[in-house]
């Protein structure tokens, strides 16, 4: 794995507005070598931002909670990038990933609110979000992982979110770029 570190700073991204554009290409040409680049674009909506990898992304994915809070903040978000996917005929690339479904609206709650398709969704877990976070003890294991070798950390509820999210997440694009294919092939 490889590791790009953004600025330091959002008065810092400014000075990188003209690079998103050929960065958003030579990302996609790493798809020939085999490789994966998962973008985390931060908050949006800060000069600056890198509007072009997402647009160019093959899965966009807007993070938001479940609780209302987070979906009345999220909402006009999921409306413009919703828009602007429409706009360039990239609707399946617009997905949501869901933190804590369930708690309270479920997926398909939040789905039919924001408009955007639930693609994923994490387990809300606090305190193992922390040991990723904050460096904090990881919690410790039951007598099983003991026995199997195992941390606390991998029998978690998130760990193992996660690991469904990558399953769901790689899926889509695999949908996605297969229908891109038929379309494409159906088109010449």
């Amino acid at each position: 794995m490889q590791f790009v570190a953004g600025v330091r700073s959002h008065e810092q991204a400014g000075s990188l507005v003209s690079l998103w554009e050929p960065l958003a290409g030579v990302l996609r040409s790493l798809e020939s070598t085999g490789q994966d680049v998962i973008v985390d674009a931060g908050r949006l909506g800060l000069a600056g931002a890198p509007m072009p990898l997402l647009e160019q992304a093959d899965l966009a994915l807007l993070v938001a909670r479940s609780d209302l809070v987070s979906l009345a903040g999220a909402r006009s978000w999921a409306a413009s990038l919703r828009e602007r996917f429409e706009r360039a005929g990239a609707t399946a690339n617009l997905g949501l990933l869901l933190v804590g479904a369930g708690e309270p609206f479920t997926a398909r709650e939040v789905a039919a609110v924001l408009g955007i398709p639930v693609v994923t969704a994490v387990a809300w877990d606090p305190l193992t979000a922390a040991v990723f976070s904050h460096g904090k003890p990881p919690p410790r294991p039951g007598w099983g992982a003991r026995a199997a070798g195992r941390s606390g950390v991998e029998d978690t509820a998130l760990v193992r979110s996660l690991r469904a999210a990558r399953s769901a997440i790689t899926a889509t694009i695999r949908e996605n770029t297969a229908q891109l294919h038929t379309a494409e092939g159906g088109a010449s």
